[in-house]
């Protein structure tokens, strides 16, 4: 039943006469980052409301039309179930351990992204990113329950729940957004308590502590956050050398957090030496000792370490996620080159398994014995066992269907094979398709030494000319270059595979503004937007960044000279300019008010503190 405040408990029904909807299986459907922390209790539903779901029954089938993309996996507390997420059908697939081979499956949402077991109460919790909701269901067997849904900030992404505090947070991308909500296990109660406004697009999450701090990690960059659990304050911020950090776990002892990611050494070149010797770009997991990362020591990396993953000749693409066995076990999935990593911490290396295309999200079994592998190319999991490292059985969670053009795209875009030896796929720089905020140093200028920023791909489409210097006349000629120049691949790509990816980068939509993912805005903002985007015309911006996309196919010399020499700049779109911070082609502009009071990009005469506010308004609205 609605609610109007957010700091009334969601209670789980467990009686007959408030029935829960109830889902056969069915067809699914064709820097310090700035906290802002709001008591939940203090605002309206339009931040995350709770709505019950009317109750239906749906009949079971056997197939979808199109593939499931799984993207995160989760074990049920006593072992017997398996819960995997499907991104592209929004379905959920379930599996029995006891009977691998008789997967079902359940239309929940449009677009799951994660999927998190709450502790033994025998519920779990799974995020839509397309819808924004939360929702808690129940697997009875042959059902699933959805026995109420929570509205949350616009794109949840991530998961991760505390059985020590009994609490759970919920991040949400484009929105920037943290969402901590109390649970009461003896009563099935769900709490709303707070909601962090960050600075940084958040993904994966970590309690540590005894749940009493959340590490979040930056879904682009390097930035680590570490949270108070109870009020949502930052106790520290660390900004470390990574980027696509795609797995936060932590030691059985406690001691240390461990992450998967990927670095990129702007000092490096985008030839075959340095690719080789995995220079340019390495694929790592990273031993963090928790007391200094948590302490005021400048120096995070005390007593910490890293294990590289990958070697020449066979590189490790992509880390993905990641598990922590209670025997002190650590699995990797390696989505780029269709791997799992398995080893101890002591391990001088981790033994790489091969299995189904795609890795993306691991678990282990309550004993350590077994790890669950979700592959996202195929619509499968495979089951490994851990001591023999062998894959002894491998699940399909149903029919799959005939791959698409897009589908394709999408996956070649992610696969390492692209490049010499798998050091790296497409989306290792352009992180779901947007940017790691990183420098690359390419040959895309016609030389070395002046690295770049790594530009965003989303809402590319209809902006060429692309690179700075607006060289390549069409997204073919810039994918086929890149995969041969910067990624070094071993032949170039067949003109099916530029054109497939060619098709999924133009279907991906620009991302929102900041403020516009966070909801309404209030009237006096509405009006300084206004403003600031005529000011933005008056001062000449418009003829660079022109029309609906913000560009312009022409290169200008707007002040800027790289380290070498270079002066002519095609002009970037300016849409999600506020999602893709830092700035300029060397990245030398941290935030718009730097890029407005540093460096005065091309403002002849000084603004006034009204005009600053009504450009960056509207600036940041785009």
């Amino acid at each position: 039943m609605p609610v109007s405040s957010l700091a009334q408990p969601l209670t789980v029904p467990s009686s007959p006469d408030r029935a829960p909807q109830l889902l056969e299986q069915r067809q699914t459907r064709p820097g310090l980052p700035r906290i802002l922390v709001l008591s939940l209790a203090s605002v309206g539903f339009a931040v995350a409301g709770i709505a019950s779901a009317k109750a239906t029954a749906q009949e079971p089938v056997e197939s979808v039309e199109r593939r499931r993309q799984p993207v995160a996996i989760a074990l049920s507390a006593d072992g017997e179930f398996l819960f995997v997420a499907n991104e592209s059908t929004g379905t959920l697939s379930v599996v029995a351990t006891s009977d691998p081979h008789s997967p079902a499956e359940f239309q929940v949402g449009e677009s799951l992204s994660d999927v998190e077991i709450l502790g033994e109460s025998g519920l779990l919790a799974v995020v839509d990113r397309a819808t924004h909701q939360l929702h808690v269901l129940r697997y009875q067997p042959p059902r699933l329950e959805v026995v109420r849904t929570l509205d949350v900030p616009h794109t949840p992404v991530q998961l991760a729940f505390d059985a020590n505090q009994q609490q759970l947070a919920v991040a949400s991308l484009w929105s920037r957004r943290l969402s901590l909500l109390d649970w009461d296990e003896a009563s099935s109660t769900l709490t709303p308590r707070r909601q962090v406004d960050l600075e940084v697009a958040p993904r994966q999450m970590q309690f540590v502590e005894q749940g009493r701090t959340l590490i979040v990690a930056d879904n682009f960059g390097g930035h680590l956050l570490a949270l108070n659990a109870a009020d949502g304050s930052v106790r520290r911020s660390r900004s470390v050398p990574a980027h696509k950090i795609r797995g936060l776990a932590v030691t059985p002892d406690g001691n240390r957090l461990v992450m998967s990611h990927q670095m990129l050494n702007s000092l490096a070149h985008a030839i075959r030496n340095d690719v080789h010797w995995g220079l340019m770009m390495s694929n790592d997991l990273r031993w963090l000792d928790l007391e200094v990362l948590l302490s005021e020591d400048d120096d995070f990396y005390h007593r910490s370490h890293m294990h590289p993953l990958g070697q020449p000749g066979a590189g490790m693409a992509d880390p993905a996620g990641l598990a922590m066995s209670t025997q002190g076990d650590v699995a990797v999935a390696v989505q780029g080159v269709d791997r799992v990593l398995v080893g101890k911490e002591s391990d001088f290396s981790l033994d790489a398994i091969a299995v189904g295309p795609g890795p993306v999200d691991v678990v282990f079994s309550p004993d350590g014995a077994s790890l669950y592998v979700a592959h996202r190319w195929d619509d499968s999991v495979s089951i490994i066992d851990v001591a023999q490292r062998d894959p002894v059985v491998r699940i399909a969670l149903g029919n799959v269907p005939d791959e698409s053009e897009l589908e394709l795209g999408r996956r070649l875009f992610h696969q390492g094979r692209l490049a010499h030896d798998g050091w790296m796929s497409c989306s290792s720089c352009h992180v779901d398709g947007h940017t790691n905020g990183q420098l690359n140093d390419n040959f895309s200028d016609g030389s070395f030494g002046a690295p770049k920023r790594v530009l965003t791909l989303l809402g590319v489409a209809g902006t060429e000319p692309l690179a700075w210097n607006g060289a390549k006349e069409t997204l073919e000629e810039q994918i086929a270059a890149s995969v041969s120049a910067t990624m070094q691949a071993p032949e170039p790509a067949t003109e099916r595979e530029v054109s497939a990816m060619a098709a999924f980068i133009r279907s991906l939509p620009v991302p929102p503004s900041v403020e516009s993912a966070r909801g309404a805005l209030p009237d006096d903002l509405a009006e300084s937007i206004s403003r600031g985007r005529t000011r933005f015309e008056a001062l000449g911006c418009s003829d660079c960044h022109a029309g609906e996309l913000l560009t312009s196919p022409g290169t200008f010399d707007v002040g800027l000279v790289d380290q070498q020499g270079n002066h002519l700049f095609n002009p970037p779109s300016l849409r999600g300019l506020s999602q893709r911070s830092p700035y300029f082609h060397d990245g030398s502009a941290a935030t718009l008010e730097v890029l407005l009071d540093e460096s005065r990009h091309q403002l002849q005469e000084p603004l006034s503190e009204q005009e600053r506010a009504d450009l960056l308004a509207y600036l940041r609205s785009l």
